[in-house]
Order: structure tokens, then C-alpha cells, then sequence
């Protein structure tokens, strides 16, 4: 059927862009901010004046679709690495509009079938560090191919690549940079990235180009003008993601499998929220990737994780580690039937084995249990993966690439096991403990909330909570405590909360026990807090979270291998029957 209504010819500038993205070759946002508009003076970038404005690259960037012509694209077929989201609307001159940045969206999904035997496999960082890994992932993935399975691969970055982009993007707004800084981390990728792929020929096919110019682009803005905005380190720390996803489709296609790359933009990932911690807009999301499901059934297609795009086209990122939680909401968006997430782990363990050598394989935990342990510092899991699969009918298993279909550990909505169990211990070093005092705040109401209103307005994140009468401490991440310092310094100048003193204590961890039930228990309490005080070290902050479901306390740094391997001794290799 003809569409109704038509779509104005793009520019030349922005049909280059698509034909990139058609190519192969990721979307790449443009340098937002001053950092984008020196990238726009810088060799190889947009002509000088190109985006006008803080944000006028941004702007510029933005595409559109008509309603007529969105309506025509949900009865069409979807063509292969087409760009999402139609008409472009961009300047010709602007580095965005040759970014090939898109408006989140996609296609409908709407009236599509759901995909039969769907799996979601989200592939971590810690399984793609080199060529001989790399390998394991692809025959794994392709031995499940004959059995008719339809297969969704979430890609991480490759190990260590997040991290370096990070360390790059700082170290750009150091004046003493220069450019090598550029162009040495560009040569280091695409090493990294050439090697990773092999002697199969997958990196003679790789889009890698598109990607690594626009890494370039962003870090010589930084450079020039000495900003990094939390905009612009989102839009870098992105292009990680966009390198690893078309590196494992092609080695997939280079081992016989059929597989495409689908970036973010594609895909359709909606997202909100501060640019760094963002959340993704679930049902907006699922229209864009219902457009993908007919392509499962005959292929692997390989996504972006750890990010998606806002209503401005902006990347927006969804923490570290997010791309477990871009992998929850591909499983929810596409209705699957499994969700497996393969680490480099047999799965979850009742302890951290470096910490504690006996620790042994959970087989089961429930979601309350599998979130509270990534909060206490389990970084197996990501908190927000499992928000998306409540209520869902589908299986969901942490797990090793090799093994049996039930290797790993079951995460279910509710366990099986009785409540009142510990399924494992966590614990989280690189705290701190503030103490906020003070005589007046006997009996004036509302200072606990005035304290952590002036913190959570900084965006720092605060753990375990205890007060008294005349103070109030809780827990942070130690790089927070000199913002702490300062903002509570500032309260208490303004005499609002009473407070006449702020300590500020590191060199301590937060220790906790995680299971249903546990911290109604009195029992548990109470035999957890006998075997730390038989180590003679003090504990603070004891405390329990929402649900009953952990129970924690602060240990000196010091303490921590102890504590854990008595804590583990009476709960898990002891005669009393407590644990699962």
C-alpha cells in the first residue's frame, strides 16, 4: 500500500548521516555544549559557527516524523539498519546533523505478533576482553541457533573500554592535553577492536570509523574549551557500546550465523532523567522495539546496552552497569519468554569468593533478595534490571556462557525456600560515614529530613541511616564526602537543622546479610551481631532496608575479610540450618 502523505528530501547532510547508519556504521551524537562547538572548529568536524547556542546542535540534531508518514511506516515492512524515525530535519553544515543522531521512538510495534521461543542474552564486558573470549561468546550463541531459538544478544562494551573513554574525557580538560590525547586513544580502539575480532575477517567489515570519529570530535571539544559537561560525557562514554555491538554481529556473520547490530537509536530506547543515572520510558520503548521482531526469525540481532536517547535526542546514560537494565527492558518491551545474563561467574555466590574462599552457588534467589544484593555492593547484578519483569511471565537466570540450560542461578519473583534465610552475604567497600551533631537538635522536628533533603539535592546517594536524638549519620560513596563536607557546612551556617559539627569517617565498608524475611527474624540479628562481636571490632549503623529483606552494618575496612568469613562460617557452613 502507498503511504499516505509523503516525507520532504532530506539534506544532503543528513541523508549521509542515515546512509551510515544503513551502512553499518553507529549513530553518533554530536558534542553538545562549548565542547561541541570547538569540536565544530577541530579537523575533521563541522564548519565553524555550525551549532549555535548551548544547545543548538542539539536542535539542529533533532528528527522528525510526520503523523502520516508514521502512520504509512507501521503498515510497511521494515527494512534492514534503517535509521528510526524517518524525515530529518538538520542543517547542512551542522557536526549533529552528520552524527546521524535520531529521535527515540522507532517503528510501531503495534499489531505485531509476539516472537515465540524469545530469548534475551545480555553479554557482559567481562566476556568480551579479547579475541579467544570473543570466540566463546559466538559458538555459544550459535549452538542455539538449530534449536529454532530466537536470540536478542544486549552487548556491554568490551572490558575495560568504559573505563578508558571515562579517563580520557577527564583527562582532556586538563590544559596541559594536547591533541595525541585524541589520537591515541583512537588508535588504542581500534587496536583493541581489530584484535578482539581476529583473523575471521570481521574487522575488514567492522563500521568501526563512524564511531571513532565521533570520539575524536568529542574529546577535541572537551580539549579546546576545557568542559566536560555531564551532556557531553554521556554522548562519549556511549561510543563503547556502539563499538562492541557491531564487533560480535559480525564475528556471528563471519562463524555462518546470521546477526545485524541495532544501536539504541534504532531500537527505539527511550529514556529520561539526569544524563549520567537515567531511567528508560518502558512503554514508550516498546512501540520502537516491536519493529524489530520480525527480523528475529531470521536472525541474531545484537544491541547497544547502557543507554538510550531522551526527547531531545540526547544520550542518556543508565548508570554502570546498565546495560543489565537495558537488557530487562528488551525483555519486557518484546515479551520474552527467557532472559539469561551471562557473566564471567557460575552466578550468584553466597559471598565475594575473593573475600571468602568457600563461598558456593546460590541456585535460587528472588528479586527482592538478587536488587538488595546489588545495593549492598553485589556487582553481579544490576539494582534496576529486574524493575521491568514484575509481574511478567518469563524465566530469568544469571549465568556462565558454557554450561547446561539451568547452569547459574534462577532469579524468581518469589523463592521457594521458607522466609527467614540467608541466601548471601554483600558487602561494599569505598564508604564513608557522616555524622552530622548538635545540641539543638533536641526535639526540633523535620532535622533528619533537612539533612538528607540538603545531601539528596546534590545527587549524592546515602546508604544505611541511623539517628538519635542529637545526630544523624549515614553512609556515602567516599568520593562524595568533600561535596558532603561542603553542603552540610552550609546548612548548619544557615542554623536551619541545628548542626554544630560534621565528622566525616572512611576506611570503613558496609557489611550485609540479604534473604527473605531475614531481618524480621529476631534470631538472624542476633547471631549475626554475636559473631562480629566475637571478632572485637566495632559495628555501627545497624540497620535494615524496606521488605525485611537485608540487614547491614558498618565494619572497619579492616575488618571486612573477617567479618565475612565468620559471618559466612555461622550462616553457611555451620550445623544450624538457617541458610538455603
Amino acid at each position: 500500500m502507498r503511504p499516505r502523505g509523503g516525507q520532504r528530501r532530506r539534506p544532503a547532510s543528513a541523508r549521509g548521516a542515515a546512509a551510515a547508519v544503513r551502512a553499518g556504521g553507529p549513530a553518533v551524537p554530536g558534542a553538545g555544549g562549548a565542547a561541541g562547538r570547538a569540536a565544530g572548529r577541530a579537523p575533521g568536524g563541522a564548519q565553524p559557527g555550525a551549532a549555535q547556542g548551548r544547545h543548538g546542535a542539539a536542535r539542529a540534531a533533532r528528527w522528525t516524523l510526520s503523523s502520516a508518514a508514521r502512520a504509512a511506516a507501521a503498515r510497511r515492512p521494515r527494512a534492514a539498519g534503517r535509521v528510526a524515525g524517518g524525515r530529518a530535519s538538520a542543517r547542512p553544515h551542522d557536526a549533529a546533523a552528520h552524527s546521524g543522531r535520531v529521535r527515540p521512538g522507532g517503528w510501531r510495534g503495534a499489531g505485531q505478533r509476539r516472537v515465540v521461543n524469545l530469548t534475551v542474552v545480555k553479554v557482559g564486558g567481562g566476556l568480551l576482553g579479547g579475541a579467544a573470549e570473543l570466540q566463546r561468546v559466538v559458538a555459544a550463541l550459535a549452538s542455539r541457533r538449530p534449536t529454532g531459538e530466537r536470540l536478542v544478544v544486549v552487548a556491554s562494551a568490551l572490558r575495560g573500554v568504559t573505563d578508558s573513554l571515562d579517563q580520557a574525557a577527564r583527562a582532556a580538560v586538563d590544559p596541559r592535553a594536547g591533541a595525541e590525547l585524541e589520537r591515541d586513544l583512537v588508535q588504542s580502539l581500534r587496536r583493541r577492536h581489530e584484535d578482539a575480532a581476529g583473523a575471521d575477517g570481521a574487522a575488514a567489515a567492522l563500521g568501526l570509523r563512524t564511531s571513532l570519529d565521533g570520539v575524536s570530535r568529542l574529546l577535541t571539544g572537551i580539549r579546546l574549551t576545557g568542559e566536560l559537561t555531564e551532556r557531553t560525557r554521556a554522548q562519549l562514554l556511549a561510543h563503547g557500546e556502539r563499538l562492541a555491538a557491531p564487533l560480535l554481529a559480525e564475528s556471528l556473520r563471519a562463524a555462518g550465523v546470521d546477526a545485524r547490530a541495532v544501536h539504541a537509536e534504532e531500537a527505539g530506547l527511550v529514556a529520561r532523567g539526569p544524563y549520567a543515572v537515567g531511567s528508560c520510558d518502558l512503554p514508550a520503548s516498546t512501540q520502537g522495539l516491536g519493529g524489530l521482531a520480525h527480523e528475529l526469525h531470521d536472525r541474531i540481532l545484537v544491541l547497544t546496552g547502557f543507554y538510550g536517547l531522551d526527547s531531545s535526542g540526547d544520550v542518556v546514560l543508565f548508570g554502570r552497569g546498565g546495560t543489565d537494565y537495558t537488557a530487562g527492558i528488551v525483555a519486557a518491551g518484546l515479551a520474552a519468554d527467557r532472559l539469561e545474563l551471562w557473566k564471567d561467574v557460575p552466578g550468584f555466590l553466597s559471598a565475594d569468593p575473593r573475600a571468602v574462599p568457600s563461598a558456593r552457588l546460590v541456585p535460587e534467589l528472588s528479586f527482592d533478595e538478587a536488587c538488595e544484593l546489588g545495593y549492598y555492593g553485589a556487582r553481579i547484578l544490576h539494582p534496576r534490571c529486574l524493575e521491568p519483569l514484575r509481574g511478567r511471565s518469563l524465566s530469568v537466570r544469571v549465568r556462565p556462557v558454557e554450561g547446561e540450560r539451568d547452569a547459574g542461578t534462577a532469579i524468581v519473583e518469589r523463592a521457594a525456600g521458607a522466609p527467614g534465610q540467608v541466601a548471601a552475604l554483600a558487602h561494599r567497600s569505598g564508604v564513608a560515614v557522616v555524622t552530622a551533631r548538635g545540641a539543638a537538635m533536641v526535639n526540633q522536628p523535620g532535622v533528619a529530613g533537612a539533612v538528607l533533603s540538603a545531601v539528596g539535592r546534590e545527587g549524592i546517594n546515602v546508604d544505611a541511616i541511623a539517628a538519635s536524638m542529637t545526630s544523624v549519620s549515614f553512609t556515602v560513596d567516599e568520593a562524595d564526602t568533600p561535596l558532603v563536607r561542603r553542603t552540610l557546612r552550609l546548612l548548619a551556617a544557615d542554623g536551619g537543622a541545628g548542626i554544630d559539627e560534621v565528622e566525616l569517617r572512611t576506611d570503613v565498608a558496609l557489611v550485609g546479610l540479604v534473604g527473605d524475611g531475614v531481618a524480621a527474624d529476631p534470631s538472624i540479628p542476633a547471631r549475626a551481631l554475636s559473631c562480629l562481636a566475637g571478632l572485637g571490632s566495632p559495628m555501627e549503623l545497624i540497620s535494615h532496608g524496606p521488605r525485611d529483606v537485608g540487614l547491614s552494618c558498618v565494619v572497619p575496612q579492616e575488618a571486612l575479610g573477617p567479618a565475612l568469613a565468620a559471618l559466612h562460617r555461622t550462616f553457611f557452613e555451620s550445623q544450624v540450618p538457617s541458610p538455603r
